[in-house]
């Protein structure tokens, strides 16, 4: 069994939609280079693939990210992604920003 991946709080804003439902807006809540936990009161079935848009902060900029995640657990307080694939711009940045927070094991 592969060990879990260490992951950082954060709080980002996030929206996650499927492409036959509507977007839900949310915050992620903790994130790693492979999945991330977005509370929100939407909810998509296990199983789901969906786009998620993040908006990071690069110094006095804003910028979207987007990546297309898998629903692998639903909470009551949200939603836990795994990540299939990000653009590699927004990788690098996801990436730089999981390096700037000191790594903390987290819950959810």
């Amino acid at each position: 069994m592969e060990p879990r991946r260490m992951r950082v709080e954060c709080h980002l804003a996030a929206s996650v939609g499927s492409p036959d439902r509507e977007r839900f807006m949310g915050w992620v809540r903790n994130m790693s280079a492979g999945g991330m936990f977005v509370a929100t009161a939407g909810r998509l079935p296990v199983g789901t693939r969906c786009d998620v848009a993040l908006l990071l902060r690069e110094g006095d900029a804003e910028r979207t990210a987007h990546a297309v995640g898998e629903v692998v657990r639903v909470a009551d307080d949200g939603l836990a992604l795994q990540l299939l694939a990000m653009h590699p711009d927004a990788e690098r940045a996801v990436r730089r920003m999981l390096q700037e927070v000191p790594p903390a094991p987290v819950s959810g």
